[in-house]
């Protein structure tokens, strides 16, 4: 299991946060990569053997595209392997998939944003990993529980330029339908 590689941190384990659609998205982009990366490797390997295609331009390309495949591959089963599931809870509070309207301080006007597992900065989507989206989606309630944030509440995201208060304006929607880009 992949750990961060700050002393600091060291033997830490990043969590994703997605919901089940999104997980559902990169298992299914995970099965068409092992469909795909399968007859790839096996044609890279005949191309190795015959010397005329070893150097070619076509072996070469191939190559690379069965090492941006294996990336990816690489990259989804991280992902996949250190998920945390999230169901959307309604509209009441904010989850993934939650389209708000917040007041981030020492900024005017409000922001809308969307919390979906592709990020996506023009079109005010952020990811569960982002300061704002971590501190919106534990939010703690009255009683000292975590929950996502209310419409009403204000919590503070640790981001890189210190602390930032957001407080919810409203909570639009509850779209769990953020993956494309």
């Amino acid at each position: 299991m992949p750990t961060n590689s700050n002393p600091a941190l060291r033997g830490r384990v990043e969590v994703v946060v997605m919901t089940q659609a999104d997980k559902e998205a990169l298992e299914a982009e995970l099965r068409e990569i092992d469909a795909q990366e399968g007859p790839l490797s096996r044609e890279v390997a005949r191309m190795n053997m015959d010397k005329d295609d070893a150097q070619s331009a076509t072996i070469v390309a191939r190559r690379s595209e069965l090492a941006t495949l294996t990336r990816r591959r690489d990259e989804i089963v991280r992902t996949l392997s250190n998920a945390q599931v999230v169901e959307a809870s309604g509209a009441d509070t904010v989850s993934i998939g939650s389209r708000v309207l917040v007041q981030i301080a020492g900024q005017a006007p409000p922001v809308q944003l969307q919390i979906c597992r592709n990020g996506n900065a023009k079109a005010g989507r952020i990811t569960p990993e982002s300061p704002i989206a971590k501190a919106l989606l534990e939010g703690v309630d009255r009683d000292g529980r975590r929950q996502g944030a209310k419409e009403g509440d204000t919590v503070v995201a640790k981001t890189p330029s210190g602390p930032t208060e957001i407080t919810v304006l409203s909570i639009i929607s509850v779209d769990e339908g953020c993956n494309d880009t």
